[in-house]
């Protein structure tokens, strides 16, 4: 690169080029200089730094003099000499200054995640952890989680505030990774070493099989008959909450006998064999409503049921049985394994993953091979619901 005095008359005087940049760097001060493209010249410093280049840009001729680029230069090559990258300094004074709120809409922007997910985890982001949301994420301290931890948990639960935190190191871990070395460890760290964390008590109420009849009974006396079919598929289904919720006509095969679900929570489709008793039901629901989009019908922005609390506490009101809608789920699978069905078939139908269980990933069970399982189940139902054949023709003659 020429050496020029870098003046201003000098800067001035060199012309601009046609295509590329020519460099010039100053006479009296090694490693600044200034490049010239087709429009405009542009003051840097450039220098090596740890056996690489280093070039930082200083700004353009115009905004800034030769004299206050000379400055600036003088203050970055000091630096670079002392082995301190500039630009990473900048990287770090600006990952330190990141904040809950800024790290959560990275997070959400770039993970692909579930309408529920995004939910769930802007619940305990925007809301539980609302206070936070302006706090740099780097001076949320180990002592402020310890706090806050204890205090959420003697608050509202240890299960909500275990949710709450594990949700926020989710996040922050995904911030310090996409600012590499920029934040410091994660301060929810102090509870693993602790061993703070609250482990989360896996439920495990059902339905016992002397109280269904109560509670079919109240189902089946609910005015709102959405909600109706929506408890009822659950039951004989197994089927996740939301899953129901979002069903379309288009995902129910009456030829073939199925119901399919193309996005499950973790991310395999599932396709489910319907018993006859719920072909029966979805067909009636069908022909009273035959130009809905949605299964379960519903009057608000997304078309389809939103919360269904309200039925739930009804029947739970009516039948004097307390039920959770996963309840409904795990009533199904008690039932299912109550009848000596194979491990690997109950994982099928309730759609989990094998995990490192080698074997059954040998094991294909298409959907015929879960029909007569899913029979027996229902059967099974039908039969604690207290429902004998002619009470069932009954009923779907009434449903009809």
């Amino acid at each position: 690169m020429p050496k020029i005095k870098i003046t201003k008359t000098m800067v001035d005087a060199l012309p601009l080029v046609q295509r590329g940049q020519a460099n010039y760097v100053d006479a009296a001060l090694p490693g600044f200089g200034v490049y010239v493209g087709r429009t405009s010249k542009t003051y840097f410093v450039q220098r090596d730094l740890r056996g690489r280049t280093v070039k930082l840009i200083i700004g353009k001729h115009g905004v800034f003099t030769p004299e206050e680029a000379r400055n600036e230069a003088r203050l970055l090559l000091n630096q670079l000499a002392r082995g301190i990258d500039p630009r990473r300094e900048k990287q770090q004074e600006a990952a330190r200054g990141l904040t809950l709120r800024q790290a959560w809409q990275e997070f959400k922007t770039a993970r692909a995640m579930r309408s529920q997910s995004v939910q769930n985890y802007g619940c305990a982001i925007e809301r539980n952890l609302s206070d936070w949301l302006d706090i740099p994420l780097a001076e949320i301290s180990a002592e402020q989680i310890i706090h806050r931890h204890a205090a959420d948990a003697a608050r509202r639960g240890p299960a909500w505030a275990t949710r709450n935190l594990r949700i926020f190191r989710t996040v922050y871990r995904f911030a310090k990774a996409v600012h590499r070395g920029m934040l410091p460890e994660c301060p929810t760290d102090i509870l693993s070493d602790l061993h703070m964390w609250h482990r989360d008590q896996r439920r495990r109420t059902y339905i016992k099989s002397g109280d269904l009849p109560r509670w079919y009974a109240a189902v089946m006396a609910l005015g709102n008959d959405s909600a109706r079919d929506y408890l009822r598929l659950i039951l004989f289904t197994g089927m996740r909450r939301s899953e129901a919720m979002r069903l379309r006509w288009e995902n129910v095969d009456f030829e073939g006998r199925t119901l399919t679900i193309p996005t499950t929570k973790n991310g395999d489709p599932l396709v489910l064999p319907l018993s006859l008793f719920l072909q029966e039901m979805l067909k009636a629901r069908r022909q009273r409503f035959p130009d809905d989009e949605w299964v379960f019908f519903a009057v608000g922005a997304r078309g389809h049921l939103q919360e269904p609390k309200k039925w739930v506490y009804k029947v739970a009101e009516a039948s004097g049985i307390k039920f959770g809608l996963h309840d409904l789920r795990r009533t199904f699978i008690t039932v299912a394994e109550s009848l000596d069905i194979s491990v690997y078939t109950l994982k099928r139908l309730l759609n989990h993953r094998e995990g490192r269980d080698v074997t059954a990933g040998y094991i294909v069970l298409d959907v015929e091979r879960l029909r007569r399982p899913m029979e027996r189940i229902t059967d099974f139902l039908l039969s604690a619901c207290q429902s004998s054949a002619t009470t069932r023709i009954r009923e779907l003659q009434h449903l009809a």
